[in-house]
């Protein structure tokens, strides 16, 4: 009320006070910033860092608050006055595209101090709450998570595929030693093919040896296979006891792994038996992905893609960016993807732990990309391909029925889904096969499937699929 004189003589009074200080972190608005004095002042006491964000992003971020000067008619102008005093600084680190977390790391690794190799994503769900963890390295730290996590917890028995327990039980067995945990192995062997009824009792029998309790911690240690039935076996063994995923394939960690669902498949179609039973830890270290074939962690990547789709709008152009560093595997750009996709799904669950709404956003892609699994099968087609190729085609039939806006999505879809090396055209496949496999979806009713599509980028929508149609939405797929 005093005017806007009075409240920069006032600041500038205060950052003279700061100076003769203790070490803090000063956060100042634009206006202090632009005050040469005051820029001159704090430079000889502290690091100063420009948090950099082009003026469109500033508007997007102000959509709420139309009285704030950046926002206004004369914003541009405000922008352009305040642009050489943003330059005046030690460190300037832009903001477009990045997440709070990811500009935390970028300007601690520009003061040239030690990053902490992992992110970590809490997901809300009241008493079911849990951390995941994303390891640029390996398991090194999870002792510290699991002692954090399941205070009370002593022993576990370790669910995992032969593949799996063939590279990593080791250094995890190491882990749980470390954390004060007795364990023992479970394995089956690996493949989709496990994932049954039969895999399910037969795990339980190896899990209910003597001394096994309610406090007994079941650990997957796998990819999405094992975490399903590991996930299964926690949930039912003694109506329920603590779970703990360590994922070992890219598509376990950016999906399966966060949210609570476990199953089976059943000879009606894939995961139609199964329960919700949140774990209390997730640990991804991206070391696992090492012993990965290229094919398989790319196939991952399908999954990314997805994620960015549903509501990301950075995520998807940083993908875009950096495709051939994903294809690749580079380690810190992949750490930067996969946190990002966790903590969407995270968002996700946490509004609908149970898909009884907006969570079914999540199986974007998987309508047809379930049908090309049914009828290609696991030797011909990896989920990710399918799933890949479920994008392309459902987004298609969505920019065809008037559902999605943007008419380029589903070729800027194929160019990005291309350029991480995954397919964008299918095998040779009968549509009759296809429409088949997709009468039995598990989202179907009497004479529709529902299917999440997108209107554009970062906004889905459930819409119902007539079955008449089904026969047009598979032909989207060239």
């Amino acid at each position: 009320s005093l005017g806007e004189a009075v409240f920069r003589d006032r600041e500038e009074s205060l950052s003279e006070e700061v100076c003769q200080g203790p070490d803090v972190v000063l956060a100042t608005g634009g206006g202090a910033w632009a005050n040469p004095q005051n820029r001159a002042r704090l430079g000889r006491r502290f690091t100063r860092v420009v948090l950099h964000a082009e003026l469109s992003t500033i508007r997007a971020r102000l959509s709420y608050d139309a009285s704030r000067p950046l926002w206004n008619d004369a914003a541009g102008q405000l922008y352009a006055q305040r642009a050489s005093a943003y330059q005046d600084a030690d460190i300037i680190v832009r903001v477009d595209s990045n997440t709070v977390q990811e500009l935390v790391r970028e300007v601690i690794r520009r003061l040239g101090l030690p990053v902490d190799k992992r992110s970590l994503v809490s997901v809300p769900l009241g008493d079911r709450s849990y951390n995941v963890w994303v390891d640029t390295g390996g398991w090194q730290h999870l002792p510290d998570a699991l002692l954090g996590a399941l205070p009370g917890v002593k022993q576990a028995v370790v669910i995992s595929d032969t593949n799996a327990a063939l590279h990593w039980y080791g250094p995890v067995s190491a882990a749980l030693s470390a954390a004060g945990w007795g364990h023992r192995l479970v394995t089956f062997p690996a493949g989709e093919a496990s994932k049954t009824i039969d895999t399910w009792a037969s795990l339980h029998t190896q899990v209910l040896q003597p001394g096994f309790n309610r406090k007994t911690a079941i650990v997957a240690l796998g990819g999405g296979v094992v975490g399903d039935l590991a996930g299964f076996v926690a949930a039912t063994v003694m109506r329920g006891v603590p779970f703990v995923q360590i994922p070992t394939t890219l598509l376990a960690l950016v999906d399966s792994s966060v949210g609570g669902k476990t199953g089976l498949n059943h000879a009606g179609g894939k995961n139609l038996v199964g329960a919700f039973h949140q774990p209390r830890l997730v640990y991804g270290a991206l070391q696992a992905l090492t012993s990965l074939p290229d094919a398989e962690r790319i196939s991952g990547l399908a999954e990314v893609v997805k994620t960015a789709l549903l509501g990301d709008v950075p995520l998807l152009d940083l993908i875009e960016e950096r495709a051939e560093d994903l294809r690749r595997g580079d380690p810190e750009i992949t750490r930067r993807v996969v946190t990002r996709c966790v903590q969407t799904k995270s968002d996700i669950v946490a509004r609908d732990e149970l898909e009884s709404g907006v969570r079914a956003i999540l199986n974007a892609g998987h309508t047809v990309g379930h049908a090309y699994e049914a009828v290609l099968g696991g030797a011909v087609i990896r989920h990710g391909e399918a799933v890949a190729l479920g994008l392309i085609a459902e987004t298609r039939w969505a920019i065809r029925t008037g559902h999605c806006v943007d008419n380029a999505l589903a070729d800027r879809l194929t160019q990005i889904l291309g350029a991480l090396g995954l397919p964008t055209t299918p095998p040779d496949t009968r549509h009759e096969a296809l429409v088949a496999a997709m009468q039995l979806d598990k989202k179907s009713s009497s004479d529709t499937i529902g299917m999440p599509v997108p209107i554009r980028v970062g906004e889905m929508k459930l819409v119902r699929v007539p079955r008449t149609q089904l026969s047009e939405l598979v032909s989207e797929t060239p």
